[in-house]
């Protein structure tokens, strides 16, 4: 891909960079919101202590962690394309 074509798919393309960040993060305010409520039912039971909060914040790790992998692999694509914005240390020569 080149730069070009990845600037006009940032938002537009079913797969875009913007469509696919918006998932993620949709995701892992999902997975918040259900740990807040986790949290609040072990209120009402008198069981919120620091062991249990702990765990609670261990489900948002997954969540976090793919969210950086993917920052990581598109930082590394835009870096490329910096490096070599045509992309002719890529093509192959005969």
């Amino acid at each position: 891909m080149t730069p070009t074509e990845a600037i006009s798919t940032l938002n537009d393309a079913p797969e875009g960079l913007r469509k696919q960040l918006d998932r993620k993060v949709s995701e892992l305010g999902d997975e918040m919101q259900h740990v807040a409520q986790q949290w609040t039912a072990l209120g009402s039971m008198g069981a919120q202590r620091e062991d249990h909060a702990a765990e609670l914040l261990g489900k948002l790790r997954a969540h976090l962690n793919e969210l950086s992998t993917f920052c990581g692999h598109c930082s590394t694509q835009i870096t490329a394309m910096i490096a070599d914005p045509y992309g002719r240390k890529s093509q192959v020569t005969p």
